[in-house]
């Protein structure tokens, strides 16, 4: 499923828009307070199962302020792979069968004005005269498909702003623990391979040492992929005393930690940490990566590595 067409109702600084996404990578540009950032929130939203709308998000100037919620809507073309899945599940749960010609696009049009699936419709529909209302099609079977919709076709949808990208040394109670602070910082271990943390529980320092080194290395390989401003970097794991923290190291032999880097390496570091990530974690779904200001501490050589 790829993400077609925004529709915002009343939120925040935005009363009504609408605009079509064309492309894999869109940009948009505006002079400050034109309301930027609010269409990224508003798209982070059509993320149904992690994110809840509030009343705080309701447009001001809205009939319905203080106590509605603003409208999301969202416009999703399917491959034919991702129909004939639909398909499958419509004989599958409700001994439907559509007949389907593959030359036609085949389109999800989301509207969410609430929290709960009691406050969303999910609509199929082509060009010509599918129309079906699948949360009424699957009525008897509402948290099968709902179960299924959302975990293995739906898009997985993520916001980030440079205060979610934080790598903080932690601790392993940190790490085990939900503090949004160390999110990344559980992300990396994830990608460099570690995907439980109990190995962390024992008393023996060259294991951990050695796990460490193995993490490093995968790491180092990932990182050399994607970076091209300094091919002298290099990415170690310090687990002293059970605190995790990372050491970046360059030709000056010298050692630092990540936070003393420049905002703009910590940045791209930590997203790339972060869309490594979730590739993993959602292989066989699309995943939406929504930036704000993401070339703000770039040099223009590392804006064009981002993007």
């Amino acid at each position: 499923m790829k993400l077609k067409e925004i529709e915002i109702f009343e939120f925040k600084s935005i009363k009504k828009d609408k605009f079509e996404i064309n492309t894999n990578q869109l940009c948009l540009v505006g002079i400050n307070e034109s309301g930027k950032t609010s269409i990224l929130e508003a798209i982070s939203f059509l993320n149904v199962l992690d994110k809840n709308l509030t009343t705080q998000l309701l447009n001001k100037n809205s009939g319905r302020y203080p106590n509605g919620f603003p409208v999301i809507c969202g416009l999703f073309e399917l491959s034919v792979s991702d129909f004939t899945t639909l398909i499958g599940w419509m004989v599958e749960l409700e001994n439907s069968v559509l007949k389907y010609e593959s030359h036609e696009p085949n389109f999800i049009y989301i509207k969410r004005w609430g929290n709960g699936f009691e406050n969303i419709s999910i609509t199929l529909s082509n060009l010509k005269d599918l129309h079906i209302d699948l949360i009424k099609l699957f009525e008897n079977q509402k948290s099968v498909f709902f179960d299924k919709f959302f975990n293995e076709l739906y898009p997985f949808i993520e916001i980030y702003k440079n205060e979610d990208l934080l790598l903080e040394p932690a601790t392993i109670e940190d790490l085990k623990g939900k503090d949004s602070r160390f999110e990344t910082f559980r992300r990396l271990l994830y990608v460099g391979g570690c995907t439980d943390l109990e190995i962390f529980n024992t008393d023996d320092a060259n294991d951990i040492s050695t796990f460490l080194h193995n993490i490093d290395i995968k790491l180092n390989a990932i990182f050399k992929r994607n970076y091209r401003q300094d091919e002298s970097i290099t990415i170690h794991l310090n687990g002293y005393l059970k605190r995790f923290a990372i050491v970046i190291r360059d030709n000056s032999d010298s050692g630092f930690s990540i936070n003393e880097r420049s905002p703009g390496f910590q940045y791209y570091f930590a997203f790339l940490v972060n869309k490594l990530y979730l590739n993993l974690l959602h292989e066989k779904r699309n995943v939406i990566y929504l930036l704000d200001e993401p070339g703000n501490n770039l040099h223009p050589k590392g804006a064009k590595d981002l993007l």
